[in-house]
């Protein structure tokens, strides 16, 4: 769908949302040879393919969660201890919100984007609230992040079952694209404390240097260009270059 075009998108989402009209997802086969046939069983089904799982079988992923966050500590405590000479600074990763932080997270808002059937807010009407707005949500973005406590609308999302084309089957939970409504008020909070993390990783060196993507100025071209010069110059020197290329299935709809 054109993201310029709003309408056609919303008469979709509310052909799946109408409690009046039956789901427009096909019955779906399951491994075991079972069929879902209801909106419960169906969303279950949905639930357990695209929402975040919080651990496997053999329990990798909280083991895997526990090292990444006790790494991420150690980083920050390290720096803390080398910077405790310095009198009266300021930890730029905890310091209170401003109003410019709010103001630039929502001029990145893209005022096609569908809102949260929960929260019930349109971009547009955040972008176009004027600087009486922006104060009010610098205020209760504030609280939140003194407190640490999120209000529950905000953690909260409608998940809706778009076809994706051209599948010769549609009695597969994998011929269907996830599209998550999540709370505008939310995305303006994590684009801020996105915005204070990607400044953090590139100020003090955590990024690895080879990585193109999710970074200001830089795109997949420059990887693209890096494995061609490394190419050119095996076959200037006889030697062979190896390339691995990995691909990991519905990353995105499990993050």
């Amino acid at each position: 769908m054109d993201p310029k075009q709003p309408q056609a998108f919303w008469k979709t989402i509310k052909s799946h949302l109408n409690k009046n009209t039956k789901t427009a997802v096909q019955p779906l086969k399951l491994p075991n040879g079972e069929v879902a046939v209801t909106d419960q069983e169906i969303a279950q089904v949905a639930t357990e393919t695209y929402a975040p799982c919080e651990v496997d079988m053999d329990g990798n992923l909280t083991k895997w969660k526990h090292n990444v966050t006790n790494a991420v500590q150690a980083i920050i405590q390290h720096e803390s201890q080398s910077t405790n000479d310095e009198e009266d600074q300021e930890d730029p990763l905890n310091a209170d919100l401003e109003l410019e932080e709010v103001q630039a997270a929502i001029n990145r808002m893209n005022t096609n984007s569908a809102p949260s059937p929960i929260e019930g807010i349109h971009p547009i009407m955040i972008k176009k609230g004027g600087p009486a707005l922006v104060q009010a949500l610098l205020h209760m973005l504030q609280t939140i992040w003194k407190h640490g406590q999120l209000p529950k609308q905000m953690k909260q999302d409608t998940k809706v079952l778009i076809r994706k084309p051209g599948k010769d089957s549609y009695n597969q939970i994998k011929s269907y694209r996830p599209i998550t409504l999540s709370s505008v008020i939310g995305k303006i909070m994590e684009r801020m404390i996105n915005s204070r993390l990607t400044w953090w990783a590139e100020v003090n060196n955590h990024l690895a240097p080879t990585q193109e993507a999710y970074r200001r100025n830089r795109c997949a071209s420059h990887g693209v260009l890096r494995l061609t010069q490394n190419i050119t110059e095996g076959w200037k020197q006889n030697k062979t270059t190896v390339a691995v290329f990995a691909d990991y299935e519905s990353c995105f709809d499990r993050v």
